[in-house]
């Protein structure tokens, strides 16, 4: 199964196995871009700033961490992601500062393979400073058989 994920974040751990086991993906970002004026997150992550944002920067690696913004001409959230082989079951670590206390981060869970739901949509999770929200989206919204009565509000 490939999990893709699409978050704002500083660091991230991924674990798989029962309590914390194997670690088998970690960023700490820890590098430099070649130039200022495109996204360059890389170790494998992708941003959708050339789709969403006119291919203006929405990424910056700075003291081992990943700063991402949303331009002014962007007509989506930036968004991050990178593909994960394997996790079945597992943990996921963020560790995360929010610049202004109305921030928002969204991570999503998705498996372009699975085609019961939108897109591989799993799961949703809706951090704020004050909170956390988890959505189950393989069960939810996301199912292609709820899918349509969730649009149409019925």
């Amino acid at each position: 199964m490939k999990i893709v994920f699409m978050m704002i974040l500083f660091t991230v751990s991924v674990l798989a196995d029962d309590k914390y086991g194997t670690l088998i993906f970690e960023d700490k970002f820890e590098r430099n871009e070649s130039q200022e004026t495109k996204d360059e997150p890389g170790n494998g992550w992708q941003t959708n700033s050339k789709s969403r944002a006119k291919g203006n920067k929405q990424t910056d690696l700075r003291d081992g961490h990943i700063y991402v913004f949303r331009h002014e001409v962007a007509d989506h959230a930036a968004t991050i992601k990178r593909e994960i082989d394997s996790l079945q079951n597992g943990t996921i670590g963020v560790k995360l500062k929010f610049a202004d206390k109305k921030d928002v981060i969204y991570i999503n869970i998705a498996d372009p393979q699975e085609k019961s739901v939108h897109a591989g949509h799993l799961l949703h999770i809706t951090v704020r400073p004050n909170n956390v929200m988890l959505v189950d989206l393989k069960t939810g919204q996301m199912d292609l058989k709820i899918r349509p009565a969730y649009r149409s509000k019925t």
